[in-house]
């Protein structure tokens, strides 16, 4: 953990050779390790021993008793173990609003994962190191951020520390001290729904030159509106949904049709026929044009014709003075195969 870290080792002479050897020789050695030999000592007893060396470093083979013989070298090995403190990485799923039912996938280095809102995932018994925690971001979602705080190992404790963490577009590098307990918060929004439109244009055919024009009433679900021939009415920021639109049309007008497209497409928009109208089923973003489409009512000409049968005494053709009308005759009326008959009143008239 610490480089620059050294170990003092010495060596103590028994009460034997301690009037030769009035003071304890020692030495430091570095976090590499390595040995010394200690020369020109008295043969006898000697006593190896490790200066404390504090923290969370153990030692192995303290205090050992070794013999010196004259000429022969004597070796005693001292060992040191740290003790290396395990952390742990949490990861915690938060969406807004809460409670939302969508899964969210996770890979915390190559290790899967999948967390709903409100749940988490720990990772514990970590050595110190760098840890890749990313989010595959679902359709329809934003990952709006990732915040990391260290806490004690009980993490209902309050936040102590920041660690280090590099954020990127969809997750981070957590920089894991010795020891260190990290929460890694990330929180996910809905995106915000694209909005459509929908345009009700109306036409009459052939075109309409009155003057004025004759206004077409129109109801936009609850929305009144009137619109002439080749006139126009936009409805905008419109969310995925049904919408329905309705002509109420005047006396003497009928209407022939109504076509709805996309606008973008140019395909036929999901409409659904109703009365003298449509229910138009929006989807996400789409801009629908719908098309009324009036003519005017065929208009007939229509002629009385009618007569008197009298009783022409004289034979001269005209219906002249004290010449009666012949009530009761059968009077008949042909065209082609049409036929159609009356019969003369009191005074001898008739009318079809």
């Amino acid at each position: 953990p610490d480089p620059s870290k050294t170990f003092e080792i010495c060596i103590a002479p028994s009460v034997a050779v301690s009037a030769a050897v009035a003071n304890p020789f020692c030495h430091a050695f570095s976090y590499e390790g390595g040995s010394h030999t200690w020369t020109g000592l008295v043969p006898g007893a000697y006593t190896v021993v490790e200066t404390d060396p504090g923290g969370k470093w153990t030692v192995q083979g303290n205090n050992q008793l070794v013999t010196v013989t004259g000429g022969a070298t004597a070796s005693a090995t001292i060992t040191n173990t740290y003790e290396l403190e395990l952390g742990s990485i949490r990861v915690i799923k938060v969406t807004e609003p809460k409670g939302e039912a969508q899964e969210f996938g996770f890979l915390f280095e190559t290790t899967g994962f999948a967390l709903q809102d409100g749940e988490s995932e720990l990772f514990g018994d970590l050595a110190p190191g760098v840890y890749d925690i990313s989010e595959t971001v679902p359709d329809g979602w934003d990952l709006t951020g990732v915040v990391c705080v260290e806490v004690e190992p009980v993490l209902s404790q309050a936040v102590v520390d920041l660690p280090s963490y590099t954020y990127d577009a969809d997750g981070v590098a957590v920089t894991l001290g010795e020891g260190d307990h990290v929460v890694c918060t990330f929180t996910n929004e809905p995106d915000e729904p694209e909005l459509g439109s929908i345009t009700v244009k109306k036409v009459t055919i052939p075109a309409d030159e009155g003057d004025p024009k004759t206004d077409f009433g129109f109801l936009f679900d609850e929305t009144g509106f009137t619109l002439q021939d080749g006139g126009s009415r936009l409805f905008g920021d419109l969310a995925a949904g049904s919408y329905s639109v309705s002509e109420s049309v005047p006396d003497g007008w009928s209407l022939m049709g109504v076509a709805c497209t996309d606008v973008d497409s140019d395909e036929n928009a999901t409409v659904t026929l109703a009365g003298t109208g449509v229910n138009i089923h929006l989807a996400e973003g789409q801009n629908v044009e719908c098309v009324f489409t009036n003519k005017p009512d065929l208009k007939v000409d229509t002629y009385k014709l009618s007569g008197f049968k009298w009783n022409d005494e004289d034979g001269d053709g005209d219906w002249g003075e004290g010449e009666d009308g012949l009530a009761g005759w059968e009077i008949v009326l042909t065209r082609g195969d049409m036929v159609i008959t009356t019969t003369t009143a009191a005074d001898g008239s008739y009318s079809f």
